[in-house]
């Protein structure tokens, strides 16, 4: 979309329309708006939030107090805060959602944005399958709502990973070769290490584990091995014939049971809605239930947050010249434009008629008094 100075009006317009449906299709699921404050303490940040690295953070001190501030980062640390601090006795389920934007010290130079506009959710109380469905069930209906085709949900599992790590010695470095995708060091690896062979077959094939749900069957003869493995794939397998019952198209589904982007953060499921032909990401979350425990509360804790910015090219949103009542054009009419928005009519009025050709262009009126 054209950013000149002359399509910002647009441009907002169709970003507030844009919210506005997912805040309708959050609606109809049963979630609340709550509004957060744009700075967070250092303290309550470090120790909650998701790759949280000093270098990639700004980072300012509270005049008043000498507090380390921190402008957020992330939503979901002050979500879980506001939740413990102050809605400890709302009943559960309690489904929060909040917009606004984050902001990441990057690298500017690499094309990296440093903010972003973000609306998201929070289901906090549910038991973990329907948690889940209802986490993507929602995705799936935001990008259907949004009339959004070029995307696909990508679904890692971070319980089913860690479970798998736990069976070996040195489980870091083959961690770090599976992030890096590096087939050949992984082969060398296995082939070094006295590991099991049931649990080295399980390892060779993870990297490869990428593609439609009917991968999950493969996964689950390589883990009968492991009653624990066995187990969460077997719940692997419910959820997704959970979607298929609610209607979700299944073919927009990739599951990727090499993904490693927050382990030890997520504790089962974890997703990014991706725009399949350019690759960004337009969402993404999981389920973080031990993240409450930080803040004194043992409750069951899923959601996902949208980036706008990146959904707002896929968004298709004609943009309508605004309505007026009135176009008024003269100092003359300066009273009478106001004694016409006080009976209730939207009125547009100008000094002079010098450019009232590329005004009319631009906006639509329904009368016009020179």
């Amino acid at each position: 979309m054209n950013t000149s100075k002359s399509h910002i009006p647009e441009r907002a317009k169709k970003t507030n329309k844009l919210i506005a449906e997912i805040h309708s299709t959050l609606n109809s699921y049963g979630y609340s708006e709550i509004f957060l404050p744009l700075y967070e303490y250092y303290e309550i940040l470090k120790h909650t939030t998701w790759d949280f690295r000093d270098e990639n953070i700004i980072r300012f001190i509270d005049r008043n107090s000498g507090k380390s501030m921190v402008l957020r980062p992330d939503f979901t640390p002050q979500v879980c805060r506001v939740v413990s601090t102050y809605m400890k006795d709302y009943p559960l389920p309690l489904r929060l959602q909040y917009k606004g934007r984050v902001f990441r010290n990057v690298n500017m130079n690499r094309g990296l944005k440093s903010e972003k506009y973000q609306v998201g959710f929070e289901n906090f109380g549910s038991s973990e399958l329907f948690g889940d469905l209802e986490l993507l069930s929602i995705a799936d209906s935001t990008m259907t709502n949004l009339k959004i085709e070029d995307y696909q949900i990508v679904i890692g599992d971070q319980k089913f990973l860690k479970l798998l790590l736990e069976k070996f010695d040195d489980s870091d470095y083959y961690l770090k070769l599976l992030t890096e995708k590096n087939m050949d060091e992984i082969k060398k690896f296995l082939s070094n290490k006295e590991i099991p062979d049931n649990i080295t077959r399980l390892l060779k094939y993870l990297p490869f584990a990428f593609g439609k749900p009917e991968i999950l069957n493969k996964i689950h003869e390589l883990s009968t091995f492991n009653n624990l493995l066995n187990e969460r794939v077997n719940y692997l397998k419910e959820l997704f014939s959970g979607f298929a019952e609610l209607g979700i198209d299944t073919s927009k589904l990739i599951v990727d049971m090499g993904e490693t982007r927050g382990l030890g953060y997520y504790t089962g499921i974890n997703l990014d809605i991706i725009n399949d032909k350019s690759g960004s990401i337009l969402g993404g979350g999981g389920r973080y239930d031990s993240l409450m425990n930080k803040f004194g509360q043992n409750m069951t804790a899923c959601g996902l947050a949208y980036n706008i910015e990146e959904i707002m090219p896929l968004y298709k949103h004609d943009y309508e010249s605004e309505p007026y009542d009135y176009l008024l054009v003269g100092k003359h009419n300066f009273v009478k434009a106001e004694q016409l928005r006080k009976e209730g009519y939207k009125v547009f009025w100008v000094e002079e008629g010098n450019n009232i050709e590329a005004i009319k262009e631009r906006y639509k009126f329904k009368n016009i008094t020179m």
